[in-house]
């Protein structure tokens, strides 16, 4: 489950004009929790945060490079809200 102090995985897909964007970094943040992962050929990122405090807490990924000529650099996701359990 989502208990504090327990790394969970969070996902998120870089694409361009429909197209997945592989080797691109996405930073994932949380708080003070922040974790750089880079995508796989499906344009998908896969982290972990460790959250170190239970109830909801908002998660943004943002792309920081893509290694293409597409614009979609420094671009941030609509946070998302997870609950973690105590």
């Amino acid at each position: 489950g989502r208990a504090a102090g327990v790394p969970l995985p969070v996902t998120a897909v870089v694409l361009c004009n429909g197209v997945p964007v592989s080797g691109a970094s996405v930073t994932f943040t949380s708080g003070t929790a922040s974790a750089t992962v880079i995508t796989n050929a499906l344009g998908v990122a896969i982290g972990s945060l460790t959250f170190s405090t239970a109830g909801p807490a908002t998660v943004t990924a943002t792309v920081t490079a893509t290694g293409t000529a597409c614009a979609c650099s420094g671009v941030v996701s609509v946070p998302i809200t997870v609950t973690v359990a105590p």
